[in-house]
């Protein structure tokens, strides 16, 4: 990581989000480098790790001396800074993102611009009251939690008509590769149990609108590879436009 003074702003430290290739390029080929404030947080919220948010990411960092530590990031606020006025003005700081954090940042970055789409008609019927438990549930107990992947209809995108209910499995993908403390099921039965009382009667015995097959829990380092690149991870912050009733939003295809 860096400490940057700019010139009129107060000292920031940060990371930079650009290539080793356009670092090391001309100027004139590559003038600019990204870079990214981050800020020194004592503890990591459980729904901001492993970049489940796109907007905002929580990292653990590690000095040389072993210290463990914590910083957070908002993608608001990568900017292009001038590559050879960085370069004179940054200096590196005892700091730095553990390995493990250096690929969720880089995953975070690209999210940014490949986030998963789910029908329409599914998004709605998960009402902010469901994604508020699911956001509580991951702040408090999904430090741990790599991803929760929507396995729904089998990959086939419906939007389905009310009545004409959702098929839906979940996989809650966990960390470490073993759950002493079988915090990562827990998850999996308390997510189960949100979906249940949104969309399961007790007194017909019948599910509506979304059908939960099933909520298992996987290690991270048993999950196929085949199942995370043909299933889609889901964020509570999916669809903000919700709360932009009167946001104009462009054709489909253009």
């Amino acid at each position: 990581m860096f400490a940057l003074r700019i010139e009129g702003r107060d000292e920031t430290i940060g990371v930079l989000a650009s290539h080793d290739c356009d670092l090391c390029a001309n100027s004139e080929v590559e003038p600019e480098v990204e870079y990214l404030p981050v800020r020194i947080i004592n503890n990591v919220n459980g729904q901001l790790v492993f970049a489940k948010s796109p907007r905002k990411l929580h990292c653990k960092t590690l000095t040389s001396a072993g210290e463990t530590g914590a910083v957070e990031m908002h993608i608001r606020e990568r900017r292009p800074i001038n590559k050879d006025e960085f370069f004179k003005t940054a200096s590196a700081i005892d700091i730095s993102l553990l390995d493990t954090e250096k690929v969720v940042f880089r995953n975070w970055l690209a999210a940014r611009y490949a986030r998963s789409a789910f029908p329409d008609a599914f998004e709605a019927r998960l009402d902010s009251k469901l994604r508020k438990k699911i956001e509580k549930l991951s702040e408090n107990f999904g430090r741990d939690i790599r991803a929760i992947y929507f396995d729904l209809d089998d990959g086939e995108v419906v939007e389905r008509q009310l009545g004409n209910a959702y098929q839906l499995r979940i996989h809650v993908v966990y960390e470490t590769e073993t759950d002493n403390d079988n915090i990562s099921y827990e998850f999996a039965e308390s997510l189960s149990t949100i979906f249940m009382d949104a969309f399961y009667d007790e007194k017909s015995q019948e599910w509506r609108d979304v059908v939960l097959l099933s909520c298992e829990a996987t290690s991270a380092y048993e999950f196929p590879l085949v199942l995370a690149n043909a299933m889609k991870p889901w964020r509570v912050d999916h669809r903000s436009y919700q709360a932009l009733p009167n946001a104009v939003y462009p054709e489909p295809g253009r």
